[in-house]
């Protein structure tokens, strides 16, 4: 009876009609794959405000969320494509992911850690595998268990030093009250520490063009603005 009842908790994704995994009911697509160390581009953490998590459901699912209706255009929906985070899973499903989403992930040892404000942190990730990106990107962090949070956690952080640097990258992070990933940084992480993350992503970088640029940016919202200057 017992295993009957956990089996029926469980159900089965399979990604591009080759890997399987299983999914835990009740609980978001989303946030399954992050159970999964699948990590889809995200700027909110799953909060359904950003609108890029999206991927190709080829199972029949129920009617689109309110989020899904701001974020999704015809064509998309017409092409199957919903937000993984506003997906509850209740069955088993087949999506479509591309392959480079499944192998973003980079292993970074920190390497520095300074403080910018009473309340911004710089920190400093070294990393083997060179990256390339654009200057305006940013990555997704993947913050481990800690204290009384039982479960990873994934936020997404713009980058702060320029493209020409391959291993290293910089990221200014604010302490939000509360904030699961900003604690961990701000109060458990060291340096020699390691962490994960996946990237690049984002599409908020300077376009070729002869016109002027006026940047206004502050606190940590001068990653980015950084990134693009340095």
């Amino acid at each position: 009876m017992l295993r009957r009842q956990i089996m029926s908790n469980k159900a089965k994704l399979t990604i591009n009609n080759v890997q399987t995994y299983d999914l835990k009911k009740g609980k978001s697509l989303f946030h399954n794959l992050i159970d999964n160390n699948i990590y889809l581009p995200s700027a909110c953490g799953g909060k359904g405000m950003c609108g890029r998590c999206k991927i190709k459901v080829l199972s029949n699912l129920e009617g689109y969320s309110e989020s899904e209706n701001k974020h999704l255009t015809l064509s998309e929906k017409k092409e199957g494509y919903r937000l993984a985070c506003q997906i509850n899973v209740k069955k088993d499903l087949l999506v479509e992911i591309p392959e480079e989403l499944l192998s973003w992930e980079y292993d970074a040892n920190i390497v520095k850690i300074d403080d910018v404000t009473h309340d911004i942190k710089s920190i400093t990730l070294s990393f083997d595998k060179p990256m390339s990106f654009r200057a305006g990107q940013y990555i997704q962090l993947i913050i481990p268990p800690y204290g009384n949070i039982e479960d990873k956690t994934v936020r997404a952080y713009s980058i702060a030093s320029p493209p020409s640097s391959k291993n290293t990258i910089e990221l200014l992070v604010r302490l939000v009250p509360d904030g699961i990933a900003t604690t961990y940084i701000h109060k458990y992480l060291n340096i020699g520490d390691k962490l994960s993350f996946t990237g690049p992503f984002g599409d908020f970088f300077i376009r070729d063009t002869n016109a002027s640029i006026l940047f206004i940016a502050g606190g940590s919202g001068l990653a980015p603005i950084k990134s693009m200057v340095l």
